[in-house]
């Protein structure tokens, strides 16, 4: 790209025209040298199979990244710690890690903030389902709060541990998610999560950290239920704003004082248009201010979306949010959708789709394919694509597929599939 200088003073205009390179996150590197790369150094000796779940272990990095189209090496600030994470993926042979600091930092031009996920992507071996969907929801920023993201190398004592994506945890930060609960009030801004693991894992004290509606549990991810200053008046608060809710939503009367219903239909068309399998188990975020209406965001963990999980019906036809006939139907969007007219509105969603963002994704992976595959080629030495240890629920038409172009082929015809399908039948 040309960037144009032009200065105007009272008696002459200078015009100067500078070569300026322009690097975007929606494009992957493009080159196998200019990867950016994450290096962390364990502290006392501790190796890789020393990070657990339960608690960090310090650690120094550095960063590597294309600066000016040259490759620098930038110190990070210190005072980090590193663990696992994930349910299910973290017991996977290529683990997923969360990072945090003692203070806000910036990484490779993300917002600062203390805590940053990488993901692994083990399970998902186009390794862009999670990126996908982020950039869905980059067209409806408008009424979702979008996470940001990179592809990155990652070494841990200098040995290469794969292609992992940097993104931001979902969490309220003053740089991103900024919401602050005010703990004076009841009604003090909250974060919510429809997480099943409460049930899976006994986590935590009902009706403190975690309430239930109609036997769905909701997890109060922000604020702390065990930190400073919080009440039980919060937790009784948000639950009966919950209870109130629902009643509203199923007698179709006044739920427009309780649902942000714009930011509603925008969330579920994405998870529908991806046919999220975990959307009535878990990593469905809400977020509530004070004094506000109740918002689905932000949107997370996709890798077993897009037709990439066999324990369910994974293929491009079939709606699955609010087909009650269906066993992984959301619960409080069923009941969204049969409100009058709601119907309608979603139907016009899923043409906005059709025509601007499916053009969009398709591009993306056809821009980013050959780029996408001379960075992962390492990863997949690694990680064999055709290889998965552990629980795999890979349906059978990915089992053999071992090559990025046959990963994107796929999701493009997925995608192209199973929005014409929404569209006849919604």
């Amino acid at each position: 790209h040309d960037l144009t200088l032009t200065v105007v003073t009272s008696s002459q205009t200078f015009t100067h025209t500078y070569a300026l390179a322009v690097v975007s996150q929606l494009q992957v590197p493009s080159t196998l040298d200019f990867v950016p790369s994450l290096r962390i150094n364990l502290d006392q000796n501790r190796q890789e199979q020393d990070i657990f779940y339960e608690d960090y272990l310090t650690a120094t990095a550095v960063s590597r990244r294309n600066k000016n189209g040259t490759m620098v090496e930038e110190a990070i600030p210190p005072g980090l710690g590193i663990r696992t994470r994930g349910h299910s993926s973290r017991f996977w042979e290529k683990r997923p890690y969360r990072i945090r600091f003692n203070n806000q930092v910036s990484l490779f031009g993300m917002k600062s903030a203390r805590n940053y996920i990488l993901i692994a992507n083990y399970i998902d071996r186009s390794h862009v389902r999670n990126s996908l969907t982020l950039l869905m929801s980059k067209f409806y920023q408008h009424s979702m709060y979008t996470l940001d993201y990179r592809f990155i190398d990652l070494y841990i004592n200098n040995n290469y541990m794969g292609n992992y994506v940097l993104m931001e945890r979902v969490e309220f930060s003053s740089n991103r998610l900024n919401i602050v609960p005010d703990l004076s009030k009841d009604d003090a801004g909250f974060m919510i999560e429809l997480d099943f693991q409460v049930y899976v894992q006994n986590l935590g004290n009902e009706n403190l950290e975690w309430f239930k509606l109609n036997n769905i549990p909701y997890m109060i991810q922000e604020p702390n239920p065990l930190g400073a200053n919080y009440k039980q008046s919060h937790t009784t608060y948000i639950k009966n704003f919950y209870t109130n809710m629902r009643s509203a939503l199923a007698s179709k009367t006044n739920y427009l004082n309780y649902v942000d219903v714009d930011n509603w239909l925008d969330y579920f068309l994405i998870q529908e248009v991806t046919k999220n399998v975990d959307l009535d188990w878990g990593s469905v975020y809400m977020t509530k201010t004070t004094g506000g209406l109740l918002k689905h965001q932000p949107l997370w963990d996709f890798d077993l979306a897009l037709g990439n999980a066999n324990y369910f019906d994974y293929g491009p036809e079939g709606f699955i949010s609010f087909n009650r006939s269906s066993n992984e139907a959301n619960d409080l969007f069923a009941l969204l959708m049969d409100i009058s007219g709601m119907k309608t509105r979603f139907r016009e969603r899923i043409l906005y789709f059709q025509t601007n963002v499916l053009p969009f994704l398709i591009q993306w992976m056809d821009d980013n394919q050959q780029a996408m595959a001379t960075m992962m080629a390492r990863n997949f030495e690694k990680y064999p694509m055709d290889v998965c240890n552990g629980w795999c629920p890979i349906p059978n038409e990915l089992v053999n597929v071992t090559t990025i172009e046959q990963q994107f082929t796929y999701l493009k015809n997925y995608l192209t599939t199973r929005v014409t399908w929404m569209r006849s039948h919604i």
